[in-house]
């Protein structure tokens, strides 16, 4: 067997692989849940759709997000004044737009931490009751990194 190398390189090569392969199953298995019944279904579409709106509007904030310098202006993030009058829109109307839409954003944003948080928690008669299920769900799907 020592007289054939490709034969000696392709076993050790083999046998390097089913052991970072088990490694990687068993990486695999500490984020495997089973959702069992129809309400944790539900719960993980509903986080997925969440997870992936709130993905997409975090990606866009660079869009919609600015600060305000005062009443009047924005820190020059946002298109100017003149940049308005070079495009003959009025400045108020492409405003309003902005405005409009981050607002909309931002409710969008809330609605779904909102959403994301009452799942974690359960308010009853007795106090709050945190829901381990809903959190390491939450947690496998990538939640507190989005």
């Amino acid at each position: 067997m020592h007289d054939y190398p490709p034969l000696v390189s392709g076993a050790l090569h083999l046998l390097f692989r089913h052991f970072s392969q088990r490694q990687e199953v068993l990486m695999a298995f500490k984020q495997v849940q089973l959702l069992v019944t129809s309400q944790d279904v539900e719960n993980y579409k509903q986080i997925k759709s969440d997870l992936d709106q709130l993905r997409s509007i975090v990606e866009k904030s660079e869009l919609w997000v600015y600060k305000r310098q005062g009443e009047d202006g924005m820190d020059g993030d946002g298109p100017s004044e003149s940049d308005n009058k070079k495009k003959g829109d009025s400045p108020g109307s492409d405003r309003k737009t902005s405005e409009s839409t981050s607002s909309y954003n931002y409710r969008v944003v809330k609605e779904i931490l909102v959403r994301l948080s009452k799942l974690c928690v359960q308010e009853g008669s007795s106090g709050r009751k945190s829901k381990k299920q809903q959190q390491r769900l939450l947690r496998n799907m990538g939640a507190h990194s989005v």
